[in-house]
């Protein structure tokens, strides 16, 4: 399974530990991003022999792409205004 993560350009096989035992692979971490947590899950899949995978992998986003309530509806109205393009229904 650490072979499979190194392998994954997508993964840090380093921010990932891997526990293995009867075929249940456990995934344990701490990642940066929900991208990240797909692709050790799906690297996980790829693994001959896997028959179940315990994934208790969390995200922690940096501080930079956390937004307030506020910040969203603020930035609402600049992304709504004029960009839908609905047909009309009847």
């Amino acid at each position: 399974m650490s072979d499979e993560l190194r392998w994954d350009p997508t993964v840090g096989s380093a921010e990932i530990g891997v526990a293995s035992k009867n075929g249940v692979i456990t995934l344990s971490g701490q990642l940066d991003s929900y991208a990240k947590k797909y692709a050790a899950t799906r690297a996980a899949e790829r693994v001959a022999g896997v028959r179940a995978i315990a994934e208790e992998l969390k995200v922690v986003l940096p501080r930079s792409y956390k937004r307030t309530d506020t910040d969203v509806a603020h930035s609402v109205p600049r992304y709504s205004s004029g960009t839908c393009r609905c047909r009309r229904t009847r």
